[in-house]
């Protein structure tokens, strides 16, 4: 009996998805300095290359100084994958939470005591130039208590954003802060409240460089009253607002800047025949447009 066959060629259509060159280093998590894993059960963001906790702050509580922790590197691989590992993936000490992509994230608390992670571009940002920007965000349910938006990103020139003056100074420590919360200017990123658990939120904003920056700091830069918050049911331990942040795939690019697509593949029908063939074949097709076919 003889046959025809039909070959159905499937195709997505990529004429309107462009990409974009990142300007982050390493800005998916994916890349690790001290090898091909996660290397201590209490590794800080700077476990991964081009990332760093230079802008970690600290704060006034009970009239105590509080040294701000460093941000958290979360990895697939924990050179064992043993659960009681703290930066285990998916189970760790900020919740339950798989990479929105590839192997890792990193971690940060938004509470009286801060955590910034310090990112790095590529190249010096152009002044004058306009850049989007990116991530995709998820709430670690083990301690938040609350949800949170405008979440914040500053630039930067040198790779330290915040001074440290543990001297006494003229005022005291906590005016010092008053007045850094009063006067830097971050980008915010504009999105509904962040209170998803399970799932990654994408939030985005745009800016126009005006100095060539080379770093950025990632936080909330607001003074605790001023935190844009919303209550979440009682999910962590701690009194108060405190809101444990996971983040993930950080974007930023000229928005300018966009690789063109791939030229339109169009799906058409072609008969190969004979079946079975033994040392040759017939293709029949019908395009539904002149074009090349490969």
């Amino acid at each position: 009996m003889k046959y025809i066959l039909i070959i159905s060629l499937l195709f997505s259509c990529a004429g309107a998805s462009y990409a974009q060159r990142n300007l982050v280093i390493n800005g998916g998590f994916e890349v690790l300095g001290n090898g091909k894993c996660v290397s201590t059960a209490n590794a800080t963001a700077s476990e991964y290359v081009g990332w760093g906790e230079f802008g970690v702050w600290s704060t006034i509580q009970n009239g105590s100084i509080i040294r701000g922790s460093s941000p958290d590197s979360y990895n697939v691989d924990t050179c064992g994958g043993h659960p009681q590992w703290n930066n285990a993936v998916p189970s760790n000490t900020g919740g339950y939470q798989w990479p929105n992509s590839g192997n890792g994230y990193i971690g940060l608390a938004f509470h009286t005591g801060r955590e910034y992670p310090t990112g790095t571009f590529t190249q010096p940002l152009v002044p004058g130039k306009t850049y989007c920007a990116e991530m995709f965000v998820s709430i670690g349910e083990t301690y938040s208590t609350h949800g949170i938006k405008n979440i914040q990103m500053m630039l930067h020139t040198d790779s330290v954003l915040l001074v440290r003056p543990w001297s006494p100074l003229p005022g005291g420590i906590t005016e010092l802060m008053r007045a850094y919360y009063d006067t830097i200017k971050p980008i915010t990123f504009f999105s509904d409240y962040i209170t998803d658990t399970m799932g990654w939120t994408k939030i985005s904003t745009h800016f126009v460089a005006d100095s060539a920056y080379r770093f950025f700091t990632i936080g909330n830069f607001k003074q605790v009253d001023k935190f844009d918050t919303v209550a979440l049911r009682p999910l962590g331990p701690f009194a108060g607002i405190f809101t444990y942040l996971f983040l993930d795939d950080v974007l930023i690019y000229d928005c300018s800047d966009t690789i063109p697509p791939p030229e339109p593949v169009f799906a058409f029908e072609v008969k190969a025949y004979p079946n079975p063939a033994s040392e040759w074949f017939n293709f029949e097709y019908t395009l539904p447009e002149a074009g090349k076919v490969r």
